[in-house]
């Protein structure tokens, strides 16, 4: 009975994960993130009182991860999928997602055709049945008067050559809060980013590129300035993602990082400062850690849907002044999640999640010892 209890609670704590990150904000509505535990690779789900946004699906072998994740959110309508750029680790798990029974509004990419991969090709002939757009700098995307994110990058046409350099950047903002969502954009990117005049500041930093050594400036972390940072990254991944120089300049900055690798899935709650805290999340409504390898406006420029030219993308959407994309309500409802989050920064990955619970499991185990001797000496005394 001993052993079945630990190996029991052994179990729970491999898919533990640390509770949220709260901040609140001025936004009369609360927003969660949850940046998806899809092993080696990138998936982000932005949940409002009325949207859903999905931004890349992780690997081709995370897709059934992400539908599970997406059931476990209560996600049955995406209004906008976002599509970083067309590497596998990014799209592949959007094909399961786009071949579901999930009603999906409009889609959005970086215009980069990348069809020497079938993987590529199989996700723009998928996409392609939806409203698909390129995503160019200064589009404003309004979820509602107080919840709105502004592409920040790629330019139109696209500046560098690098399919990763071209990543969707992404600032969202919820009333004076704001969160950098950068897929895998490098070096290039982090400077024509700083160029662009853009308020770049954000209390919080999706880390680009999985936390390689191409990405993550002192320059850039300078101007965003962020108080969190979040690696998505697989355990023990064949890239070594995330790099000990990333890790090491995060740290400098006393930036308090956390990564999918050693935590699972980890949530983000932007609260209203005039609603009531809700509970956290139950256990069953947490995705379980992967174990595959491994406070300013935002600028208001915005697009209208007029035709672009561009030698290496469809006719997508091009901006111009004085009109803002709307999306169109969600039938699902938000999920909010109040928890206080860990204070200590992250500076080596880890392949095990914490076990903060060890010491309630201990006492557990001691008290049934305690009752079994009990009842021994109970039976010799009947003899």
């Amino acid at each position: 009975m001993f052993i079945v209890l630990f190996q029991t609670s052994l179990q729970s704590f491999g898919s533990s994960t640390i509770a949220p990150i709260v901040l609140t904000t001025s936004c009369p509505d609360s927003v969660t993130i949850y940046f998806l535990d899809v092993g080696q690779g990138d998936s982000i789900l932005v949940k409002t009182p009325s949207k859903n946004i999905l931004i890349d699906g992780g690997p081709t072998d995370a897709g059934t991860t992400v539908l599970n994740d997406l059931n476990a959110y209560h996600v049955t309508k995406i209004d906008l999928m976002v599509t970083t750029h067309p590497h596998e680790d990014h799209i592949g798990g959007e094909i399961a997602v786009l071949q579901s029974a999930i009603s999906i509004q409009d889609i959005i990419y970086n215009g980069y055709n990348y069809t020497t991969t079938q993987t590529f090709n199989t996700w723009k002939a998928l996409a392609l049945a939806h409203n698909l757009t390129q995503a160019s700098r200064n589009q404003v995307y309004a979820m509602s008067p107080t919840i709105n994110f502004t592409v920040l990058s790629p330019t139109n046409p696209l500046q560098f050559s690098d399919v990763n350099a071209e990543s969707i950047v992404i600032k969202l903002q919820v009333g004076n809060t704001s969160v950098m969502l950068t897929g895998d954009a490098q070096f290039d990117t982090e400077q024509s980013l700083i160029s662009s005049g853009f308020n770049l500041h954000s209390q919080v930093l999706k880390v680009g590129h999985h936390g390689s050594s191409t990405s993550t400036s002192q320059t850039f972390l300078s101007v965003v300035a962020p108080t969190y940072a979040v690696i998505s990254a697989g355990i023990n991944n064949p890239y070594g993602h995330p790099t000990q120089q990333t890790l090491d300049i995060l740290s400098s900055n006393s930036i308090i990082t956390y990564g999918t690798y050693s935590y699972g899935t980890i949530v983000v709650s932007l609260n209203s400062v005039t609603q009531t805290p809700t509970p956290t999340p139950t256990a069953s409504l947490t995705p379980t850690p992967s174990l595959s390898p491994t406070p300013t406006s935002s600028p208001t420029a915005t697009p209208s849907h007029s035709p672009i030219s561009n030698p290496t993308s469809d006719p997508t959407t091009a901006p111009t002044s004085n009109t803002v994309v709307t999306l169109s309500p969600t039938i699902a409802p938000n999920q909010k999640t109040t928890a206080k989050p860990s204070d200590s920064p992250i500076t080596n990955p880890s392949a095990t999640p914490t076990i903060p619970e060890f010491s309630i499991i201990v006492i557990i185990i001691a008290l049934l010892m305690a009752g079994s001797i009990s009842m021994v000496m109970q039976k010799r005394k009947l003899r």
